[in-house]
């Protein structure tokens, strides 16, 4: 009887995913996301869809997250952690794109300025 060998394989094409929006139709909806501990969220955004960061003010932070409202949730969360540090709200916005790779599809910031898009990019503006 012979011995048979399998030699592993891997693939490098795998697909990196997109991330999941619910643009345009939650465009100029409110949307509070829950804390990290699974509780209301006390922040809430105005998603709009088709805006970005006008630019120029810094970016606060960038993580790849899976969906439109992870991104909102990131930037809730920095907000609650600076609170409880008794430190000021510093995310004012969130922009996504869901077409975004690593390292990066969500990105923080404390702008405030926004321009229209059609990139498929949203943003999350902080509303209180």
């Amino acid at each position: 009887m012979a011995n048979s060998s399998s030699t592993p394989t891997s693939s490098s094409g795998s697909a990196i995913p997109t991330g999941i929006t619910d643009c345009p139709g939650s465009n100029n909806t409110i949307y509070v996301s829950q804390t990290t501990s699974g509780s209301d969220g006390i922040y809430s955004f105005r998603k709009l869809c088709g805006y970005d960061h006008a630019g120029g003010k810094s970016i606060n932070m960038e993580a790849f997250v899976p969906s439109f409202d992870a991104c909102i949730a990131m930037c809730s969360n920095m907000n609650v952690l600076n609170s409880q540090g008794g430190l000021e709200e510093v995310c004012r916005t969130v922009s996504f794109n869901p077409a975004g790779t690593m390292p990066g599809n969500c990105w923080a910031s404390d702008e405030t300025d926004i321009v229209e898009s059609e990139n498929g990019i949203s943003i999350g503006l902080f509303v209180g």
